[in-house]
């Protein structure tokens, strides 16, 4: 929810999204009218781009939103693996489990920071 409001401040660079989440983001900036179009290119799971000296890696996750994508980046620094928010469902109903080995493969490679994010983690189940 926060592109409408901080896109402009940041000189309107390209906006990688889900073909889900890019019809969210779309139907979003129907609500500002006055706000530069958007240049949204949309990604999928395996898709690797490169922006200047970053290496961004796509993945896909579970969660109850389909189209969930985390992020490596191998950055100058190091490595860098944003989880983005997930659920790790062994029989999800609406898409395929979370890719383990993939994982463990991005792990393998050296992990120098870990972005996570998930949604009421301190419940129990």
């Amino acid at each position: 929810g926060a592109i409408p409001y901080l896109i402009e401040k940041i000189g309107n660079p390209p906006v990688f999204a889900s073909a889900l989440t890019r019809g969210i983001i779309l139907k979003r900036q129907k609500e500002f009218p006055n706000l530069p179009k958007l240049d949204i290119t949309i990604i999928k799971n395996g898709d690797k781009i490169k922006l200047g000296p970053f290496n961004l890696e796509f993945f896909s996750q579970n969660h109850n939103i389909p189209g969930n994508l985390g992020i490596f980046i191998n950055a100058p620094v190091g490595n860098i693996l944003i989880t983005s928010d997930f659920k790790f469902d062994q029989n999800p109903v609406n898409e395929l489990p979370t890719d383990f080995e993939k994982l463990k493969t991005l792990g393998k490679r050296g992990i120098l920071l870990l972005i996570s994010d998930s949604t009421n983690a301190e419940e129990t189940g």
